[in-house]
């Protein structure tokens, strides 16, 4: 049992579908926009926006030393920002796969969390700008 979803969710057979992105789509040849799902809580009764998408790939490539770490994932990712509270981007250096497909696969390993549960113990929420609520 996963205790956080992802944006992208790979059905049993490898078959990606929406998770906690409803809507995905290329903006250039490094530029992938996420729509993501409204009203979604955390368990912790948190809201999931994505100010949540932004620290989550932040706080993944900067844990150093972690031997089930997310860095490996993310090596193309050169930033994700906030466009709105509902929607994110991802923009990645460039590749042989085609954007949303290589993002896509991205998403769907990385799992999302919130801001709220791990401020406390992960200094990069200094360093990325973006505070709990």
């Amino acid at each position: 049992m996963h205790m956080f979803e992802r944006l992208i969710s790979r059905l049993p057979g490898g078959r990606l579908v929406s998770g906690l992105a409803t809507e995905r789509k290329p903006l250039s040849d490094t530029l992938g926009e996420f729509k993501l799902c409204p009203d979604v809580k955390f368990h912790d009764g948190g809201d999931f926006t994505a100010d949540g998408v932004v620290f989550t790939f932040e706080c993944a490539r900067n844990v150093s030393n972690s031997l089930g770490g997310f860095e490996g994932f993310l090596r193309a990712v050169e930033r994700v920002e906030v466009v709105d509270p509902a929607t994110s981007t991802v923009d990645e250096v460039a590749r042989e796969a085609p954007l949303i497909e290589a993002a896509e696969k991205t998403m769907a390993e990385v799992p999302i969390i919130p801001i709220q549960e791990v401020a406390a113990w992960v200094p990069v929420i200094q360093a990325s700008g973006i505070t709990p609520n």
